[in-house]
């Protein structure tokens, strides 16, 4: 008797392209650039002393220190912010122990709509954009519902993007053991008061594979059965 080894796919690959646009002023507005002044908490720029909820602020300059490529991974260095397996897509974020439905997530001050179901949580809407478009991400724990509705009981996480300046593309690469993510960043440039930029992710998935070992029984041919998993990779 002996046995013969093989390779076998056993995982499969999956892409998603997300869009995302978002429009902001060009001209005549000043972006904060201080932890210390918050526009989340009252959607004007407010001291952070003078808001009754708790706010923490992450700089551009924390991202990059960090050396996360992806904004779930910049969060978990966030105190008291709950990051949670969701099914088949990865983390979700979520305030104060409350679902991720009654944690607000914003983009520049706008709700990411139609995208926390039971299935994936409000896992895209941190897969939309490179850390290295963002400029700061402002979290406000608590209830804030008075100014966004129950969504935001929990609290909120607004997501400020730098604004764009020229015309122009970038594209980035994140590659770890179990997938690899390209990044697309569209800037228009200014137009008038207004810019604009668009974002897009494309996920790949990586196969999985297994040892197969196949008993191959003398005088009866090469297939008899097969069982038993060494290693993936």
């Amino acid at each position: 008797m002996k046995y013969r080894k093989f390779w076998q796919n056993t995982g499969f690959i999956s892409a998603a392209v997300l869009l995302s646009m978002t429009s902001s002023p060009a001209a005549g507005a000043t972006p904060v650039q201080t932890r210390d002044v918050v526009v989340t908490a009252s959607k004007t720029a407010t001291e952070v002393r003078t808001v009754p909820q708790a706010v923490e602020v992450i700089t551009a300059k924390d991202i990059q220190l960090s050396g996360c490529n992806d904004l779930r991974s910049v969060l978990a260095y966030a105190a008291n912010l709950n990051l949670s397996r969701a099914v088949m897509t990865g983390n979700a974020v979520s305030l104060r122990g409350m679902n991720t439905d009654h944690t607000l997530i914003l983009v520049d001050g706008r709700r990411i709509v139609g995208e926390d179901t039971k299935e994936t949580q409000n896992v895209y809407a941190f897969q939309r954009l490179s850390p290295n478009d963002v400029a700061r991400i402002e979290i406000v724990r608590g209830p804030s519902s008075s100014l966004y509705g129950s969504e935001a009981i929990g609290g909120v996480i607004n997501i400020i993007t730098k604004a764009p300046q020229k015309e122009g593309v970038t594209v980035g690469v994140n590659t770890g053991t179990d997938k690899t993510a390209v990044f697309v960043h569209a800037d228009s440039g200014k137009h008038g008061k207004w810019s604009s930029a668009v974002d897009v992710r494309l996920e790949q998935i990586r196969k999985q594979t297994r040892h197969v070992y196949e008993r191959v029984e003398e005088g009866q041919g090469d297939m008899s059965g097969q069982g038993g998993m060494s290693g993936q990779g």
